[in-house]
């Protein structure tokens, strides 16, 4: 006895579509047009209406696909390595560090060479942090020669920090955050830095339209008002979007595990949080005889741990060959990227940043410089 294969005309899976009708899988069922439908086909209350479900034979949690996080940019490397918090304890201890030896060199010091200038003791323990001080005489009382040594101790171990994570920062510069949960992804859409959307015709569509509340709710109006800019016709579509927009695909994992295997996981983050389950099960007619024969068949496969054992083969083939399966193979990015890259100029930006800074500052002292002498010249006339 032989079968027909047959594929929905529309591509969907099964829903109510504007003129009442059923499309799809489930509607070809339904309308007696096949016999079963099998397919990774969810169990809602809404298709239970018109047909009849099997004993659900996987259970698939509905999360969001988005591009894997990219890497921080290297400019900002140059502050990186520590937080805001260390920069700004840094300088402050430099301030007093100045300040405390500026007070004790000029307390009780009847020469002039064993006095400090508070310029002096900022230029000196500044050049300790470059590892370029030391030129100056230290004044030999003892209370700043204790001062400096820890000073100088202090400098080593910032400047050896620095310098460790400044060099792992320029190599592996690090990623940004993903966007991996409900909250997140529901705060950049308000944002409208985000898009999220799915598939169209099918449940996990209709139930983000037909929520009164919560996550779904908010999702689902942004996918009424905006249907062209977050709902998909296939999964390349899906997929594309993905890997060129700020978009999210909220669908069940296992069918976007399977669109994505021949680019490349490694181009891709899975959320960890999830909206709900499908559960999946073969679509028969109403009343159908054939529901007992496979509900003892599909609960020995389950039993058997079949299920998740055949879809990782299938995912383990489609990236071995990825020519194979033309649904997404055309997005995959031909050849190996090479990890070793050279550094751009927007890399070491942060470092003309710095110099350019340096050029300013210097530039702007000059002119009070010559407004000073200028002014001093004219009270002396």
């Amino acid at each position: 006895m032989g079968y027909k294969l047959y594929t929905p005309p529309d591509g969907h899976w099964g829903h109510i579509g504007p003129d009442g009708k059923w499309t799809g899988m489930v509607g070809m069922v339904y309308r007696k047009e096949a016999d079963i439908a099998i397919s990774d086909i969810s169990m809602t209350i809404q298709r239970e209406r018109v047909i009849d479900f099997t004993y659900p034979y996987f259970i698939d949690p509905t999360s969001f696909l988005t591009q894997a996080p990219t890497e921080k940019p290297r400019a900002l490397a140059i502050i990186r390595p520590f937080t805001y918090e260390v920069w700004i304890s840094i300088g402050v201890a430099l301030v007093v560090t100045s300040l405390i030896v500026y007070l004790l060199t000029i307390r009780k010091s009847g020469e002039q060479d064993e006095r400090w200038s508070l310029t002096q003791a900022a230029w000196y323990f500044y050049g300790a942090l470059t590892q370029q001080g030391g030129a100056e005489i230290v004044p030999v009382r003892n209370p700043v020669r204790v001062i400096v040594s820890a000073w100088w101790i202090f400098a080593i171990i910032i400047t050896a920090g620095f310098s460790g994570t400044l060099t792992s920062f320029m190599n592996v510069p690090g990623l940004n955050p993903a966007v991996d949960t409900v909250s997140q992804l529901i705060s950049l859409v308000k944002a409208g830095t985000y898009k999220g959307g799915t598939r169209d015709g099918t449940s996990v569509l209709t139930n983000f339209e037909k929520a009164k509340e919560g996550a779904l709710q908010v999702l689902g109006q942004v996918m009424v008002k905006d249907r062209k800019g977050t709902v998909v016709k296939d999964f390349p579509e899906g997929v594309h979007k993905v890997l060129n927009e700020p978009y999210a695909l909220i669908f069940p994992q296992a069918p976007m595990e399977a669109a994505i295997a021949s680019i490349g996981n490694e181009k891709f983050h899975f959320s960890t949080d999830r909206f709900f389950s499908a559960y999946y099960a073969v679509v028969i007619p109403k009343g159908s005889p054939l529901r007992k024969a496979f509900d003892e068949v599909l609960t020995r496969i389950r039993e058997a741990g079949l299920i998740p054992k055949w879809n990782k083969d299938i995912l383990e083939r489609r990236r071995r060959n990825p020519s194979a399966f033309n649904e997404t193979s055309e997005l995959s990015a031909p050849g190996s990227v090479s990890s070793q890259e050279p550094l751009t100029l927007d890399d070491m930006i942060g470092a003309f940043c710095v110099l350019a800074l340096g050029y300013t500052l210097g530039f702007l002292l000059l002119l009070l410089e010559c407004v000073t002498k200028k002014a001093r010249g004219n009270s002396d006339q």
